[in-house]
C-alpha cells in the first residue's frame, strides 16, 4: 500500500459520515466502565458494529477482488492508477480500520489521563479490542469473498458477532481462573464456529442469486432489461419485493423459531429481572432487520425504481404504498421484523397476566417498541432524503445500539 492510496483514501473517508460514526462509537466504548455498561462484554459488542460500520461498502470504481483498480480524488476529478499485491478493495476494508482502532486508543488514552488504571489493564484492554476489531474485519471480507449480497453481509457479520461474543461471556463465568489464558482461543473458536455454521447456511438454501458478485455494488444503474421490468410490474402490496436471498429467509426462519423458544423459556418459565428477551431481541432485530432496510436487502436496482416514477410535491397515498421506493422498502423491513419480534412478549403479557413473566413482557414490550420506533424514524427520514445507504446504516445501528443501551441500563438499574 504506497503513501499515495492511503492520502487519497483518507482524504475520501475523512467526507464519509459512517467513519466518523466508527470513531465515536469506538471511543465511547473505550471511556465507558463495566459498569456504566451495564454488562460486561455489552462494549465489545458495541465496538464490532462499530467495526463493521467503519468497513462499510468499498466504492465501485474500485472492484474488491481486481488487483488494478483506478482510484478517483474525491472531490476532486484527478485518479491514479495503483497496483497492490493484495486485492484492492480488501486492501481499503482493511485500511478502514484505523478509524475504530483509532478512536479506541483515543477513548483509552483520555480515559488514562483521566482516571489512571495501570499499564497491565491499559494493554489487556488494547488487546481485546484488537482482537475483536479483526475477528469482524475478517469475517466481513469472508461474507464478501463467499459472494453474500451487501445487506447479507453485514447481517451475516454482525450475527455472528453478536452471538459469539455473549455466549463468550457465558463461557468465561464457568472458567477456572488458571485457564484465563485461554480467553482468545475460545473466542476465535466460537467465532470460527459460529461465523461457519452462518456461511453453510448458504449451502443449505442455494439459488436466488441472479447477478454477479462484481456488480452489486453499482447502485445506480438504470432499469433496462425485460426481466427487472417484468420484476417491476409484478410488485404488489406495501412495495415488497420478492427476496433474492433465500439465505436471508432461512435467517428469518430461525430467528422466529428462536425467539418463540425465548418466550417459552425466559418470558413464562423464569422470573429474572436479567432482560434476556430483551438481549436476544436486539440482536435479531439489529443484525437482521436494520441492515436488510438500510442497505436494501442487496437490491442495486432500487435507485433505478426511484427514478421510474418523477418527484413530486404531492404524492397520493397509495402510490406511497405500492411504489418499491428507499423509504417503504425500509419501513416494510423495519415493521416486519418489529412485528415478529414483538409477538412473543405481548401474546405473554396477554395470557399471563398478574404473573412475574406478564411483567417481564410488559417491560420487553415496552422497551423494545419505543427503541424501535426511533430507529424506524432515523431509518426513513434519512433514506426519504436518499443518504448513501452506508451512512443510513451507520446512523440506524448506531440509534438502535444507544437505545439498547439505554434500555437495558434502565432495565437493570430499577428492575
Amino acid at each position: 500500500m504506497s503513501s499515495t492510496e492511503m492520502r487519497i483514501w483518507l482524504a475520501h473517508d475523512c467526507f464519509r459520515p459512517a467513519s466518523w460514526v466508527s470513531f465515536w462509537l469506538s471511543v465511547s466504548v473505550a471511556m465507558a466502565t463495566p459498569t456504566h455498561l451495564g454488562v460486561t462484554f455489552l462494549g465489545l459488542v458495541i465496538l464490532s458494529a462499530a467495526v463493521a460500520i467503519g468497513v462499510g461498502e468499498v466504492p465501485a470504481s474500485l472492484p474488491l477482488w481486481s488487483e488494478t483498480a483506478r482510484a478517483h480524488r474525491w472531490p476532486l476529478s484527478g485518479c491514479i492508477e495503483a497496483n497492490s499485491e493484495l486485492p484492492h478493495g480488501m486492501q481499503w476494508q482493511v485500511f478502514r480500520t484505523l478509524w475504530p482502532g483509532v478512536g479506541f486508543l483515543v477513548g483509552l488514552l483520555v480515559l488514562e489521563a483521566l482516571a489512571p488504571s495501570g499499564l497491565e489493564e491499559f494493554l489487556f484492554r488494547v488487546s481485546e479490542a484488537g482482537l475483536i476489531i479483526a475477528l469482524t474485519t475478517l469475517t466481513v471480507i469472508l461474507f464478501y469473498a463467499a459472494g453474500f449480497l451487501v445487506a447479507d453481509v453485514f447481517t451475516g457479520t454482525l450475527l455472528t458477532a453478536w452471538t459469539a461474543i455473549p455466549v463468550f461471556g457465558w463461557f468465561v463465568t464457568f472458567m477456572p481462573t488458571w485457564l484465563a489464558w485461554m480467553k482468545p482461543c475460545v473466542l476465535v473458536g466460537l467465532w470460527t464456529c459460529f461465523s461457519g455454521v452462518f456461511l453453510c447456511l448458504r449451502k443449505l438454501f442455494p439459488g436466488g442469486y441472479s447477478e454477479p458478485f462484481e456488480s452489486f455494488m453499482h447502485r445506480e444503474k438504470p432499469v433496462t432489461d425485460s426481466h427487472k421490468q417484468d420484476i417491476f410490474s409484478s410488485i404488489g402490496l406495501l412495495g415488497i419485493l420478492p427476496s433474492r436471498s433465500p439465505w436471508r429467509k432461512s435467517v428469518r426462519i430461525i430467528s422466529i423459531g428462536v425467539l418463540l423458544l425465548a418466550m417459552v423459556c425466559w418470558l413464562l418459565l423464569t422470573a429474572s429481572p436479567v432482560p434476556r428477551y430483551e438481549i436476544l431481541a436486539s440482536i435479531v432485530y439489529g443484525a437482521v432487520a436494520i441492515p436488510a432496510a438500510c442497505l436494501l436487502d442487496g437490491y442495486r436496482v432500487v435507485n433505478g425504481w426511484d427514478r421510474i416514477v418523477k418527484r413530486r410535491h404531492s404524492v397520493h397515498w397509495w402510490e406511497m404504498l405500492t411504489i418499491p421506493h428507499r423509504v417503504s422498502q425500509a419501513t416494510t423491513a423495519l415493521i416486519g421484523s418489529g412485528v415478529i419480534i414483538l409477538w412473543p412478549p405481548l401474546v405473554v403479557s396477554l395470557t399471563s397476566y398478574g404473573s412475574a413473566g406478564a411483567g417481564n413482557a410488559l417491560r420487553a414490550t415496552g422497551c423494545l417498541t419505543i427503541n424501535m420506533l426511533f430507529t424506524t424514524i432515523v431509518c426513513v427520514v434519512f433514506q426519504g432524503f436518499r443518504v448513501r445507504n452506508e451512512t443510513v446504516f451507520a446512523l440506524s445501528l448506531a440509534t438502535w445500539l444507544g437505545g439498547t443501551l439505554v434500555t437495558t441500563d434502565v432495565l437493570l438499574r430499577w428492575f
